[in-house]
């Protein structure tokens, strides 16, 4: 059931296929409604995995991506805490997608506790796909693992990582 929230109805998304139903006003942070207009804010709690000192950036080749991959990106750009106070991706968009990500490796701080980690991920409003590609990535988590997963099947996209502290790297994915 949609309710309308005041204000500039244009600034406000729909955005179905979350956890919770309600509305995202584009800011920051995620700030969803539920049925009862109960305000839900996510915490942010993926961070940087690389080291501080160095300038980092993921860059994707053209691929098509599934339907959904901006809300997808959206809840990742959301919950990540940004070392320089910049977004984490930029999106070029034309027939297919570029993703820029200005960072590599990304981390969260559940030490391989599963549990903690899924029951914070369930009580802060997190969508199943979050929940789900954090227990896949528990020890290890790349920009490159996101790019992979809002793509559609059958396409070899080319990373490029660029690392001022130990050099560039380039590799291919497969979806």
């Amino acid at each position: 059931m949609q309710k309308y929230l005041g204000g500039d109805e244009g600034n406000l998304t729909r955005h179905e296929g979350l956890k919770k139903s309600g509305y995202m006003r584009n800011c920051n942070n995620f700030i969803y409604f539920d049925s009862d207009l109960k305000i839900l804010k996510m915490e942010k709690f993926l961070f940087s995995g690389m080291e501080e000192g160095g300038e980092y950036q993921t860059r994707s080749s053209e691929f098509a991506p599934i339907d959904n991959y901006r809300t997808i990106l959206d809840e990742v750009e959301n919950v990540y805490t940004s070392l320089t106070g910049s977004k984490l991706f930029a999106v070029y968009e034309g027939e297919k997608i570029v993703v820029v990500a200005a960072d590599c490796r990304l981390s969260h701080g559940f030490d391989y506790d599963v549990d903690a980690m899924l029951a914070f991920l369930k009580s802060n409003g997190n969508s199943e796909w979050m929940i789900n590609f954090c227990s896949e990535k528990m020890e290890e988590m790349y920009v490159s693992d996101v790019i992979e997963k809002i793509a559609q099947p059958g396409q070899t996209i080319t990373i490029q990582l660029t690392d001022t502290l130990y050099g560039n790297n380039e590799f291919e994915i497969t979806t």
